[in-house]
């Protein structure tokens, strides 16, 4: 006879700081966010991050990364 009781203890405390650190970087970016930029969480995108979250036309996005000079 297995005992699994450490296996299902052990599955829970895994679970509980999965959700523990999604909640706690959710609110922290979500925070630092809102707080530092008035509400306005497009400022603080850089531009690749806006055209994946499709917030930003690709063509502004790509217009954008042209124009940086490279060292």
């Amino acid at each position: 006879m297995i005992d699994y009781r450490f296996e299902r203890n052990a599955r829970k405390n895994r679970r509980t700081a999965l959700y523990f650190t999604i909640l706690f970087h959710a609110l922290l970016i979500g925070g630092l966010a809102y707080s530092g930029s008035g509400g306005n969480l497009q400022e603080l995108l850089p531009a690749k991050v806006k055209a994946w979250l499709g917030l930003e036309q690709p063509d502004q996005a790509a217009a954008q990364v042209k124009d940086m000079p490279r060292p």
